[in-house]
Parts: C-alpha cells; structure tokens; sequence
C-alpha cells in the first residue's frame, strides 16, 4: 500500500481517526465485481478502497513509531 506514498510520507500525516476508518471500512467493503455492476462502478469501489487501506497502513505505522 505504500507505492504512491513513501514511508517517509507517513510522518507527516495527519492522526487519524480509528472510528472513521472503521466506519469507512463497514461502508465500503472489500468486493469482487458482480455480475451486472457497471465498470466504472467497481472503479469507483477500488478508488475507495485503496483509500481505506492506505490510511490504515499511515495508522498502522504511526502506531508502530509513536
């Protein structure tokens, strides 16, 4: 999860909220396209994901080195 961001990126975010991430996590799950979604609606899915999971990654390292 670290490719567009470097570690050292990490550092300088925000803190972030774990009720947030999780309350994000619960409203866009992981999912395979289903039959019937339109493609760019599974982009869009994606999109979200990859920032759910980007931001527990900073969360997890800002735990780790705090």
């Amino acid at each position: 999860v670290t490719d567009a961001v470097s570690l050292e990126s990490f550092d300088a975010a925000p803190s972030i909220s774990d009720e947030l991430v999780a309350w994000l996590d619960a409203a866009y799950p992981e999912r395979c396209i289903q039959r019937g979604d339109a493609v760019e609606d599974a982009h869009r899915r994606a999109g979200a994901r990859d920032v759910i999971e980007r931001l527990q990654a900073v969360m997890a390292w800002q735990r780790s080195n705090n």
